[in-house]
């Protein structure tokens, strides 16, 4: 007998596309911050965020990289990156 379970079980291991990823940390931080990055400006490698803008605005999401990673954690569960640098 076919078990539903156990087919569906396969989908929950994948990760979201960059292009997801990349949206959610442009909301988050647009939510968090106030700073509106393009999607262009933001890269994920091996489940590390990069994000290149303007120093000024580095430092705000630094100081509150864990409450970006946390919202992150909330919107992306187990997929989330674990690091913005």
């Amino acid at each position: 007998m076919f078990n539903i379970e156990n087919f569906l079980k396969r989908f929950t291991l994948l990760t979201p596309p960059d292009d997801a990823i990349r949206r959610g940390v442009q909301e988050v931080l647009e939510k968090e911050i106030g700073v509106f990055v393009e999607k262009k400006n933001i890269s994920i490698h091996n489940n590390i965020i990069y994000i290149k803008t303007k120093p000024l605005f580095k430092n705000e999401i630094f100081i509150k990289k864990q409450s970006i990673l946390k919202e992150l954690e909330k919107k992306f569960h187990q997929k989330t990156p674990r690091d913005i640098k």
